[in-house]
């Protein structure tokens, strides 16, 4: 038997994704030093010093950089390489970048904005 889905949103739904958009779009406001668009893929991090690696998901990009979402928290200037897992041919591309900035993103992971510095090679 298929369920049947309603075709217009519950308003108390609704309104809480209404908050959430919000809230968000304040939250990249605060942080933005240029213009980001979406994208969400997954971002293997390893630190150059050799000390971690640990997996993260994109939340958005530029030209200039990233911001990830991880379970790990991250110092300030800390480089990294980061591979960007690609959609087509489950291919990556990897570059170096330095954290420049690390706050919490809930209560169990961390949000991190990374400049790119180059592509490696």
């Amino acid at each position: 038997m298929k369920h049947q889905f309603q075709s217009s949103p519950n308003p108390e739904i609704a309104g809480l994704i209404a908050i959430l958009i919000k809230e968000n779009n304040i939250f990249e406001n605060e942080l933005r030093s240029t213009h980001r668009d979406p994208f969400c893929c997954p971002v293997s991090v390893h630190l150059l010093d050799g000390s971690k690696s640990f997996q993260s998901f994109s939340k958005n990009i530029s030209p200039v950089g990233i911001a990830l979402i991880s379970e790990e928290n991250v110092f300030e200037d800390t480089a990294a390489q980061l591979a960007i897992y690609r959609v087509s041919n489950n291919d990556r591309s990897e570059v170096v970048a330095k954290c420049r900035w690390c706050k919490p993103f809930g209560t169990l992971f961390w949000i991190s904005g990374w400049q790119f510095i180059r592509l490696h090679r």
